[in-house]
């Protein structure tokens, strides 16, 4: 299995808003041959929003 992570800044007061996109948008790659998961995280500074994606293996990201 691998883990993707994609650290992404967001404007202050957005994080909340990126979260919510991203877990309305996990069905995008729910269909995708080797997608195990993805998780959306918010920093408690709230600039900074984190993708996690797991992946059966490197091929399949």
């Amino acid at each position: 299995m691998i883990a993707i992570i994609n650290r992404l800044p967001v404007k202050e007061g957005a994080a909340d808003r990126v979260v919510e996109r991203f877990a309305g948008s996990g069905g995008s790659v729910q269909g995708f041959p080797g997608f195990v998961s993805m998780e959306v995280l918010r920093s408690d500074g709230g600039d900074e929003v984190l993708v996690i994606t797991r992946w059966e293996d490197r091929e399949s990201f």
